[in-house]
C-alpha cells in the first residue's frame, strides 16, 4: 500500500492446545490410581497424609506439564512495525490492515485475512 513504509516485519506462530486431552490424561491417571489402589490393598493409598493444598498443586503441575506437551503450532502470521504517510486514508489503511499496537507514529499491525485465512489484498 502506498504510503505505508513498513520499518521491520517479523513471524509470529500461533499456538494451540488441546485441553480436552490433558484432562482426560490426569482423569485417566487418577482412575488407574485409585483402581490400583483397590486392588492392591485398600490401606497403602487411603491412609497417605495428602492434604488437599499437595494434591490441587500436584493437579496444577500436571496440568501445566501435559499442557506443554500437547501444544502445537497451528498456524503464523507477520507481524509489521509501519508508519502512515499523511497521505493514506486511515479507513482504507484500518480496512486492510488489523492494529495490534501504537507507539508514536509507529503502527504495530497484521494483515486482515477473510474467512477462509486468505490475505485481503
Amino acid at each position: 500500500m502506498s504510503g505505508v513504509e513498513i520499518l521491520s516485519q517479523q513471524t509470529v506462530p500461533i499456538y494451540e492446545t488441546n485441553w480436552w486431552l490433558v484432562v482426560g490424561i490426569i482423569v485417566l491417571i487418577c482412575v488407574l490410581y485409585f483402581a490400583a489402589c483397590l486392588i492392591l490393598d485398600k490401606h497403602t493409598c487411603i491412609d497417605v497424609d495428602i492434604d488437599v493444598v499437595d494434591v490441587l498443586v500436584i493437579c496444577v503441575v500436571c496440568i501445566l506439564l501435559f499442557g506443554f506437551i500437547f501444544t502445537k503450532q497451528t498456524s503464523e502470521y507477520i507481524e509489521y512495525k509501519v508508519t502512515v504517510d499523511d497521505s493514506v486514508s486511515f479507513s482504507a489503511f484500518k480496512n486492510r490492515y488489523e492494529i495490534l499496537g501504537e507507539d508514536g507514529k509507529v503502527y504495530t499491525v497484521k494483515e486482515k485475512s477473510d474467512e477462509n485465512g486468505e490475505l485481503n489484498d
